[in-house]
This record gives structure tokens, C-alpha cells and sequence, in this order.
């Protein structure tokens, strides 16, 4: 994906799971929007030393734009949003930042409808017809249903 989104061909490697493909002025920049120990009850230690893969900071700096990820958006603007209905997946790159995002509205006294599948994977609500079926994506699909006829 990452590959498709820069027009070069990008893998991923250890320098961006360890965070490398930032810079460490950046890194701090956002790590409020995103502290682990603050959101998540997670002990982390923020780690600034580390060597940086200077050409994927150069080739990843659009993913760090609040465009990119809601996480990077500033309070101010979060508050304006209308209700949420957030759901995340056990069995995702992105549940963490699911939570934090939760955690965030919440702090922020949104109305969030947040529902966690702890059996499902990313993207696991596409899956409803065909030999790749899975029970898990109407539920999912259920669940959004009730929610907007309920809430929203």
C-alpha cells in the first residue's frame, strides 16, 4: 500500500516498525497524539537516539499529515467532529491506533460509538458472500445497522 501511495517501491522493513522513517524532531512532535502511556495505560519510553533510514523520512513524510491519520489532528479539531462510530479488530495493524483514537474523543467528551471485534481481522466486513465468506463480516455489517438505526 505504502508502495501504491508514494509511486516507489517501498518495503517494509525494521526502520519502520522501530519508527525510523521519521525524524526525531517529528517523532516528538507527535507522540502527544499519540503517548501509549497516556491513552492505552502502556509504559513507553520515547526513544530519540535511534539512527534514521533518511530516505524513507524523505519518501514517508505524507504519512505523518493529519490528512493521513486522525491521530495527528489537533484537539481543536477532533472536538468539532460530529458523533463517531469506530470500530477496530483484533488482528489489525491499526487497533492501537483505533483505541488511542477512542480514547481521544473521549477525553474530548465526543459521542463515540466505539466497538472492538476481538475475532476479526482488517477489513474483515467486505468478506459477506463467495467461497471466501466469513460469519464475522455480517455480523460486523449487523452491527453497524443497529448502531445507526439506534444512535445516529
Amino acid at each position: 500500500m505504502i508502495s501504491l501511495l508514494t509511486g516507489k517501491k517501498i518495503a517494509i522493513t525494521k526502520d519502520i516498525l522501530v519508527n525510523s522513517h521519521v525524524t526525531a524532531e517529528d517523532q516528538k512532535n507527535l507522540y502527544p497524539f499519540m503517548n501509549p502511556t497516556k491513552y492505552l495505560s502502556i509504559p513507553h519510553d520515547m526513544n530519540d537516539t535511534r539512527e534514521r533510514n533518511e530516505n524513507l523520512v524523505k519518501d514517508l513524510k505524507y504519512l505523518i499529515l493529519p490528512s493521513m491519520s486522525p491521530l495527528l489532528v489537533s484537539d481543536d479539531q477532533l472536538s468539532q467532529l460530529p458523533q463517531i462510530l469506530l470500530f477496530t479488530t483484533e488482528y489489525d495493524i491499526l487497533r492501537d491506533e483505533g483505541f488511542i483514537f477512542a480514547s481521544r474523543l473521549r477525553t474530548l467528551n465526543k459521542t463515540i460509538y466505539h466497538h472492538h471485534f476481538d475475532n476479526a481481522f482488517h477489513g474483515a466486513h467486505v468478506f459477506l458472500y463467495g467461497p471466501l465468506r466469513f460469519e464475522i463480516a455480517h455480523e460486523m455489517i449487523q452491527h453497524t445497522a443497529k448502531i445507526l438505526q439506534n444512535y445516529l
